[in-house]
């Protein structure tokens, strides 16, 4: 019987999933400079962040959000949480 992994990390509690991705992106992006977790309030929109340069504002960058919904993300909340990672992008944070 194979292994169901998306039902296995649906499971997580938020803080797990935090956890997992970034030991996730710790083994599989080898080539980014590095990496960030970013824990609680003030996140400005970012739980895992995956930086491919030497300096994080200098470069591309991956964005992860952690969340475990009860139901599914309406459109309208999605792009609400989008602007939130680019306002704060921005003004440079």
């Amino acid at each position: 019987m194979r292994i169901n992994h998306a039902i296995l990390i649906h499971a997580l509690p938020t803080d797990r999933l935090e956890d997992f991705v970034n030991d996730r992106l710790a083994q599989r992006y080898k080539d980014d400079h590095s990496h960030e977790l970013w824990r609680g309030a003030g996140n400005v929109g970012r739980d895992v962040t995956a930086y491919v340069a030497d300096k994080p504002t200098k470069g591309p960058w991956d964005n992860f959000r952690c969340k475990q919904l009860s139901k599914t993300l309406p459109e309208s909340a999605a792009f609400v949480g989008a602007g939130k990672i680019f306002m704060h992008s921005a003004a440079g944070e």
